[in-house]
């Protein structure tokens, strides 16, 4: 995917944000942090990142979204989005993982070989977490993202790694605060990795939950 400009959306977390991406030195981002207003404010964002640049969003070349992990309404509430632009304008939708764009985005503040988890609450006793390699270009991948305990994640790390995420869980040394990827780096992603789904083939694309949601009602 290497057509500009893309629109990225980006809602896995309590603030949402929309961006119009060219490259790296053109680029127009609009955020939204007050939490639970995702459905309300998408489109808005939409319109005002479009206006910085004069464009119609029939002028996209495609349209990014960030799939997961991260929270359950607001996962849902990006793709629908996203969906419905996609079918819309007749234009692709490019699904981009949501810790690998936080990855990118981490190695534009560190260094070759720098190692980094990735985290992200689920609950209150358990965290998202994948582990990336800063490279010079980019990351690698350590490890995919999987669902920990706090104590289990504590004896996983060295100490010398970089921890990102929304609060420093784990006293880390090396802590980077980082609730969510920017939707520039969500489209930056697209544009170096992304594969295009037509709009014709998105009526069953679905976020990347990792972790089964389950309703727990109140005792009566």
């Amino acid at each position: 995917m290497n057509n500009t400009p893309i629109l990225a959306i980006e809602s896995s977390a309590s603030a949402c944000g929309v961006a119009v991406w060219y490259n790296d030195q053109k680029n127009s981002l609009a955020l939204h942090k007050e939490s639970r207003k995702h459905a309300s404010k998408i489109i808005v964002l939409t319109d005002m990142v479009l206006k910085n640049f004069d464009i119609k969003i029939e002028d996209v070349k495609g349209i990014a979204v960030s799939t997961g992990p991260g929270s359950f309404t607001g996962l849902r509430v990006g793709l629908s989005a996203a969906k419905g632009i996609s079918m819309g304008v007749k234009k692709p939708l490019i699904k981009v993982p949501t810790f690998d764009a936080s990855a990118l985005q981490l190695s534009t503040l560190l260094t070759a070989g720098d190692e980094v988890w990735v985290t992200a609450k689920v609950n209150t006793t358990e965290f998202f977490v994948a582990k990336y390699e800063i490279t010079s270009d980019a990351y690698t991948k350590i490890e995919d993202v999987s669902v920990l305990t706090h104590d289990e994640i504590c004896k996983r790390m060295s100490g010398d790694e970089f921890i990102a995420g929304e609060a420093n869980w784990f006293n880390a040394r090396k802590y980077l605060n980082l609730e969510s990827p920017s939707p520039v780096f969500v489209a930056k992603w697209a544009v170096m990795f992304g594969t295009e789904i037509q709009p014709d083939d998105i009526d069953y694309v679905e976020p990347d939950y990792y972790k089964e949601f389950i309703i727990k009602r109140k005792p009566v």
